[in-house]
Formats: C-alpha cells, structure tokens, sequence
C-alpha cells in the first residue's frame, strides 16, 4: 500500500510533463514560502502576473545530520542519531498556468504510518492560474498569515508539525492543507485574498520518541491509575480524534491587505478551529478509549509593519471568539486576544542583527477557569496567560563564509527556555557545514522544560543544486 501510493504522484507528474510542450532549463529556485513579509516603503507586499518565462525549472537540496541526545547522567548511553533528507522542488510554468511539486524523503519515515508518509513526502503540490490580473490556487499548499517574523498568532490557514517541536525552520513546521486560494489586487497598492479549505486538519502531535508531549506521559499515567491497569497505558491505543471531515468542517478566511507611505498593513477574518486537541475523558469507563476534539472559533485580527531609523517592526492582533462567550462552560476553551510585537534591526554598520519578538496569548473570564478544577483550560497554578520572548542575535564573518547565530525563546510566566547556539560555516556557494547545540531548561509541565531530557547536539551537512 505504501509503494503504490508513494509511486503514483512520480508517474502522474511525468505524465503531465511528458503531454506539455515546454523548454527545459535547470535553474535555481528561490524557496515559495508564499510568508508575509514588510515590504518597502511604496512596494505592495504582494504581486500579480503571469509567469514570463514557460518552462520547467527545479531545484533541491541533500541533507545529512547527526545528533547526540546526551544521557544526564552518563555520556556512554548517551544516543547519536543519524538523519539524511532529500528535497526537490519542480516547477513547470505556462503563460497562464504554474505547477508547483515540493517532495521531500527522510529514512527516518519508513517506520510510521502510510498516510504520515504521504503526507511528509508531499511537501507541497499546487496549480496557480492567471485570469487577468486575478490568480487563482488550488492543491496541498502552506500559506502563511501575519507579519510576525516566524512567530505568529495569525497563520492560522495549516496545522502545526510538532514531530520535531521547533527545531526545524517555521514553514518545515508547518504541515500542507488542502485548499483553494483567490488572490486579487486592488489598485496597484491593496490585495484581497480569499481561501477555502474543505477539512480542517488537526495540528500533528507525536505520541512517542523524544517530542512526545510531556501532557501525553501525564495523560497515560492517569489513564492507568483510572482504568486499574498495571501496566502502562500507550496513548496511541486509547486516543481517538474526532476527524473533522465533513464539508461543513471545514476553514473559510478572507484578509485585505495594502502598503501606503512605507506601512504594510492588513485586517483579516478567519472561520476556523483550534487545531490543538481537547480530551474528554466522559465516556473512557464504558468505552476506554479518549476522545480528542476541538473548537470553532472566529478569528478577527490586524497585521501591520514599516521600517523606521534602520528597526524593522511589526505587529499582529487577534480576538479569538468560541462558542463559550461567558467563560462558563469547561468543555469549551474561553474566548482569548493574542498578539506578536517584534522589532530587529543591525546594531551597527555591518553588525549583528538583533530580532526580538513578544507573543502573548491572554485567555478571558480565567475567574471562571480558575473556579472549575474540571474546565478544560485549568491549571494547578492559576497562570493562564502565555508569554513568549524570542529572539536571536546573528552576524557572518570571515568574508560572509561564517554565520554565527544564537536563538531564544523564553516563557515568562513558567520560566521556561530554550536556547540554541550554532555556527554554519560555507566554504563555497550552496555548500554549508554546520553545528548547534540546542538545550531546553524548565519544568515537565512548560512549553520548553517538557522537552530537556530531548536536548541534543548536531551536525549537519546540506547542498543545494
């Protein structure tokens, strides 16, 4: 089963390479995040048009990494694991149409599930047509909401990989989503956008390995003290998720977007769920299984940057509405206001760039929640608000042939942290050596401290051609 589906998408796309007339040319391809970026002062952030140059153009990548989980208490036990991966990125262009095909493959996959082997092979796969100065989208896409600098809070359109916590770059994060896309300008300074997405999928979440949350662990030893077992029991044999795969499931969004006097600004609306799982343990004695679900929610946010005295800023606002508007219902999460406020800029001519940024995330009505030891959003400690700092300080030396860098993420309320120093070091174009070491500090029951037995150091090789 696996052969079969893994080998069709390769036929199917040579196939319709084979029926196009087209020249062929390999050429590099700039990585098509399709992420929100501050734009220029007087330069929309978005541009429109047909491809100029019909073709077929590719590009990728070989990746080969080692990393040592070191043992607390023991450097002999501790464990190296070796990973190769292989991008390819193809695109054939028409004068009114694109396809856009992103495969990747990691060894490391054969062990788990076809459909998670589909869907990590499947990078991404889209068309994009031109109808005048309309583009229209359609296919296995990551499109990326906000102006935040990898850290959001409205990129609300693809669930969440947590297979790797954060440890990858934000858009490997971030899972593809099946969706259509209608993007139309404005005059020459506004955009509007418009997406579907048939079925809301839920954010990915490991149930073993070292990125196994620490609320699945605490999870399984409840579910085993409740259910009288003496044996451990695996989350993997008693979770069951609610599949939202129905039409009426699934993600609608619309966002207007402009640039005026050096400001890039937008206001969005998305009908959507929380893609991080609820457990409702109400039916686990008579059917000992735990169901998983999640809440609609409508997000009303606003974005904006601009580029002032060499600081680049940014920001994004969100109200997040649920079914429990008064905060008194435990099985509904409470309606909450997030945020992201950042800045960078280099701290002298041709020095370090600093890139600060601040998420919160402020639940409302927590009297409520803090009143009800069986409301969903309960915690022992009574902090409900979340706050991240996340930053990195970054500079190349020796002819740009060196970058060194080193990465934050702080959580202010549970002081928790994760810190990751690294060093790339490329002795010619595309070619890159580099190392890092990335701890995690805090408690089992934190964002980052969950995660400190899974501290590792790395190495890794990469070529791009």
């Amino acid at each position: 089963m696996v052969r079969s589906r893994i080998c069709a998408v390769p036929i199917l796309l040579w196939i319709l390479i084979s029926t196009t007339p087209f020249s062929i040319s390999a050429t590099s391809l700039k990585e098509d995040s399709r992420e929100s970026t501050p734009a220029k002062a007087g330069v929309p952030s978005a541009t429109f048009g047909a491809s100029q140059e019909p073709g077929l153009a590719w590009s990728g990548q070989v990746w080969a990494n080692s990393r040592l989980y070191r043992e607390k208490n023991t450097l002999e036990e501790s464990v190296w694991q070796t990973n190769p991966r292989v991008d390819l990125s193809l695109e054939v262009k028409k004068e009114q149409a694109e396809l856009k095909v992103k495969f990747r493959w990691e060894p490391s996959w054969q062990n788990q599930s076809t459909d998670t082997i589909f869907r990590r092979m499947i990078d991404e796969a889209y068309v994009r047509g031109f109808l005048g100065s309309t583009v229209f989208e359609a296919g296995y896409m990551k499109v990326v909401w906000g102006k935040g600098d990898d850290v959001h809070v409205l990129d609300l359109l693809n669930p969440t990989d947590y297979y790797d916590f954060v440890n990858n770059s934000y858009l490997d994060r971030r899972a593809s989503q099946w969706m259509m896309r209608v993007m139309h300008p404005l005059g020459e300074m506004h955009n509007l956008e418009l997406v579907w997405e048939p079925v809301t999928t839920p954010d990915h979440i490991p149930l073993e390995g070292p990125w196994k949350p620490y609320a699945i662990s605490a999870l399984e030893g409840h579910l085993q003290t409740l259910l009288g077992f003496t044996s451990p029991v695996a989350a993997s044999e008693v979770l069951v998720s609610d599949q939202l795969s129905t039409l009426i499931d699934g993600t609608y969004g619309i966002r207007f977007t402009g640039s005026s006097h050096g400001f890039d600004y937008g206001i969005l609306y998305a009908y959507t769920y929380n893609r991080e799982p609820k457990v409702d343990l109400s039916r686990i004695i008579q059917t000992q299984k735990v169901y998983l679900s999640y809440d609609r929610i409508h997000c009303f946010g606003i974005e904006g940057a601009t580029a002032w005295e060499g600081f680049n800023f940014r920001l994004e606002g969100g109200y997040f509405l649920t079914n429990d508007t008064k905060g008194t219902d435990p099985k509904v999460r409470n309606p909450s206001v997030g945020y992201v406020v950042g800045m960078d800029r280099d701290l002298w001519t041709d020095g370090p760039n600093l890139n600060l940024q601040v998420q919160g995330v402020l639940p409302l009505h927590t009297d409520k929640i803090d009143r009800n030891p069986l409301d969903v959003e309960y915690r022992g400690d009574g902090k409900y608000t979340r706050h991240i700092l996340a930053g990195h300080l970054s500079d190349t030396i020796l002819e740009n042939k060196v970058k060194w860098k080193v990465s934050t993420a702080f959580g202010m309320e549970q002081q928790d942290l994760r810190i990751a120093p690294e060093l790339t070091y490329e002795p010619f174009d595309d070619f890159q050596i580099t190392a890092r070491w990335v701890q995690y500090l805090g408690n089992r029951d934190t964002t980052f401290g969950q995660y400190k037995d899974s501290s590792f150091f790395e190495v890794s090789v990469s070529y791009r051609f």
